[in-house]
């Protein structure tokens, strides 16, 4: 039985659905509303989880890691980790966290911060589906889809450590302010390089432009919140830091093989069969 339970005493407040809640596997769906006052605190995972980002972004760090979080990645929490959580925007964010003994095999397998392809994040959003309507939970199904989302990081083993150091900067700056209009030197200037070895260094380790890399992120939190909200497509264009609609529609079209409309509108079991790439 689905339920909802809101927990108003904290700040951030969350309201969770949860789809299953067993000791050897639990799905939740977490809405938080991003209010981070007075300031981001320390926390401790209670227990091993994977949360997947349906929507929005936020910022995890920790002793080792300062990352954005968003529809592109997943997060996997270890029992004991300490961390932060910050909403720099002030922007909530809407997750699936997933737990339980039966993923701890998995969680060994992939590091803090797990990229997630297009067609994965779909496939996440195709088992919440079926999970909604009333299907009964199986966690072959649900490994399957984990195994199938968490794609590997693309990381040039050419590339010196100061490009790598500098390609990590730039992504982390396009990853987090995605929606803003920045110029390639604003960019450059948040590695501490200049655009030409900022340009020469992101391609060497990712092997693409910065300016495609930012466009690949615009448009994965356009899918986001074509499929998570009910939005009008020129609000999802100017959330997303698109010039308009038709801009929107045009490169969507173009990277994805399908409209927006058709994208929010079909199945996500179907749409992940439609999408003639990948972000």
């Amino acid at each position: 039985m689905r339920r909802k339970d809101p927990y108003t005493r904290a700040v951030p407040r969350f309201e969770v659905t949860v789809f299953c809640s067993a000791a050897d596997l639990w799905l939740r769906r977490v809405s938080c509303d991003g209010d981070d006052r007075p300031g981001p605190r320390e926390e401790y995972a209670g227990e091993d989880n994977l949360i997947f980002v349906l929507r929005g972004r936020f910022v995890l760090s920790d002793r080792l890691t300062k990352a954005v979080v968003s529809p592109r990645t997943a997060l996997a929490l270890r029992a004991g980790d300490a961390y932060t959580i910050e909403h720099p925007h002030g922007e909530g964010d809407v997750c699936l966290s997933i737990g339980g003994r039966r993923l701890q095999p998995l969680l060994r397998g992939h590091a803090r911060i797990c990229a997630v392809s297009a067609a994965g994040y779909i496939c996440v959003l195709a088992l919440i589906e079926r999970l909604a309507a009333g299907a009964r939970v199986d966690w072959f199904a649900v490994e399957e889809t984990l195994h199938f989302a968490l794609a590997p990081h693309d990381d040039r083993g050419s590339a010196s450590v100061r490009d790598r150091t500098i390609a990590e900067a730039i992504a982390h700056t396009a990853d987090l302010r995605f929606d803003e209009h920045l110029t390639l030197d604003e960019i450059a200037g948040s590695a501490g390089t200049s655009v030409f070895h900022a340009c020469r260094a992101f391609r060497r380790v990712r092997n693409t432009t910065i300016h495609r890399y930012r466009q690949t992120v615009r448009l994965r939190h356009a899918l986001a919140l074509l499929r998570e909200t009910s939005w009008p497509l020129a609000r999802i264009a100017v959330d997303t830091g698109f010039a308009n609609q038709g801009h929107l529609s045009n490169v969507f079209r173009r990277r994805l093989g399908v409209t927006p409309a058709r994208a929010r509108r079909i199945p996500a079991a179907r749409l992940v069969k439609a999408l003639n790439t990948d972000l």
